[in-house]
């Protein structure tokens, strides 16, 4: 099994927002846009999501914490890179998920729907 470090996307200018709820802890398995944390800003309330599937390995923040863009959330556990692979060929995106050949690196690697919020592969 390989793990994907989910991030904090871009959370509509604020420089922070605090943890108010976790809607998920380690062990559990989640899906795609499934939400995983809830961050309140000066503005608004903003559940974040999961950008990939798997189980949840670790949750990173707890509830008061202040994040930012880019902050580290969870690490999950995602099947092998030939079962992804094969999901992405079901939903008719290409080998490359969009375009860009990764030729094999860990670059970060985007969900069709969450375009903007990047996974870090370990």
């Amino acid at each position: 099994m390989a793990k994907e470090q989910v991030l904090v996307p871009d959370i509509g200018g604020a420089e922070a927002a605090e943890v108010v709820e976790l809607l998920v802890g380690p062990g559990d398995s989640i899906e795609v846009e499934q939400g995983l944390i809830v961050l309140e800003s000066d503005k608004a309330s903003m559940e974040i999501p999961s950008t990939v599937a798997g189980t949840l390995a670790e949750l990173l923040v707890k509830e008061g914490d202040q994040l930012a863009e880019g902050d580290a959330i969870a690490w999950v556990e995602t099947d092998s890179a030939g079962d992804s692979d094969a999901g992405e060929a079901e939903s008719g995106e290409g080998e490359d998920g969009g375009g860009a050949d990764d030729g094999g690196s860990a670059a970060p690697r985007f969900c069709a729907s969450w375009s903007r919020y990047p996974v870090t592969r370990m």
